[in-house]
């Protein structure tokens, strides 16, 4: 299994894609090629391309860090295919022209692994987002949107939203809405973990909906729920979302890892909590941000901070060096 799963389980199209894009290429004259990871397969291809045309100018983009120690991603982790996983990614961070992480734990990542020139690009958040009127907030909704996988549990905010529940230690008329792939959490039925904790009544789940009513249900939702546990170098694409909402954020993370340290900076980790949080300042906190989920007002950080991080002064970081190299 290990061997059949080596780089990723899409090995099998590092062909067809070095084909068709050395196709595209044709004498490289004016080209850049830009190759995005996970798939590392697509990095593999994009290798055999530069090789084929001297001179072609290669940014490698890394989305998630590859072979971190006990990442659920790879079915070879861990195994005799190990040392080989080091050994390809030595490979593929020698060739490119520019690397670009995601995030700066991505930075830090590909830096320790030697790469020369890397430019950090946050995904960011939709300019559209930044410019859009406030939508009218539902109030005490409490949302999440996504699914549950990797290390993302929420049964931890489920004991505890039941907990407080029975206490009586919650205002009258909240409930929590899931959104997305939620049928189950780490192979768990997501409604056995509602029964459970005593929620079932509160809790209403729905499949997946259109990226556009995603986002219209993510700026009217009085409290949005984030799970980024075991990811301290990402930042999921959906923060960005969040924080572009203006709506408070109750967010489960790494402590000190990106997410929480993106939050920090922008002044809105109010309501984080981390694998360092007690019982009771997990019942602190989501008493906190439960109670925040009926006042309308928008929340949010200063308005440059997240100016600053609008997705076309981010990728435009990345446009600036793409030219450079074309120029070059």
């Amino acid at each position: 299994m290990a061997l059949q799963a080596f780089p990723d389980l899409w090995r099998d199209t590092e062909l067809p894609m070095a084909t068709a894009c050395r196709e595209a290429v044709g004498d490289g004259h004016r080209t850049l090629l830009y190759s995005t990871a996970p798939p590392i397969t697509a990095h593999q291809a994009a290798l055999r391309v530069a090789r084929e045309v001297p001179g072609l100018p290669w940014v490698a983009e890394y989305r998630d860090p590859w072979i971190e120690p006990g990442t659920q991603r790879l079915r070879w982790s861990g195994t005799i295919m190990a040392p080989a996983s080091h050994l390809l990614i030595r490979r593929l961070v020698r060739r490119p022209d520019l690397h670009v992480g995601v995030s700066d734990g991505i930075t830090g990542w590909l830096q320790r692994r030697g790469a020369a020139e890397v430019v950090t690009a946050l995904n960011g958040i939709p300019d559209r987002l930044l410019r859009s009127a406030r939508k009218p907030v539902e109030p005490g909704v409490i949302r999440y949107l996504g699914e549950f996988y990797l290390g993302r549990d929420p049964e931890p905010l489920f004991a505890t939203l039941g907990r407080l529940r029975a206490a009586g230690e919650l205002p009258e008329g909240w409930r929590l809405e899931l959104i997305g792939n939620v049928e189950s959490a780490l192979g768990t039925a997501t409604g056995e973990l509602l029964v459970r904790n005593g929620l079932a009544d509160w809790t209403t789940l729905s499949d997946r909906i259109p990226h556009d009513l995603a986002v219209a249900r993510t700026a009217s939702a009085g409290l949005l729920v984030l799970l980024a546990q075991r990811q301290p170098d990402q930042i999921p694409n959906k923060v960005f979302e969040y924080l572009g909402s203006r709506r408070p954020i109750l967010a489960v993370v790494d402590q000190g890892g990106e997410t929480h340290r993106l939050l920090a900076s922008l002044g809105v980790d109010e309501f984080v909590l981390t694998e360092r949080s007690t019982d009771a300042e997990w019942d602190r906190v989501v008493a906190a941000a439960v109670g925040r989920s009926f006042d309308p007002a928008p929340w949010g950080a200063d308005p440059a901070g997240l100016d600053g991080l609008a997705t076309s002064r981010q990728l435009g970081l990345v446009e600036q060096r793409c030219r450079g190299l074309l120029e070059r």
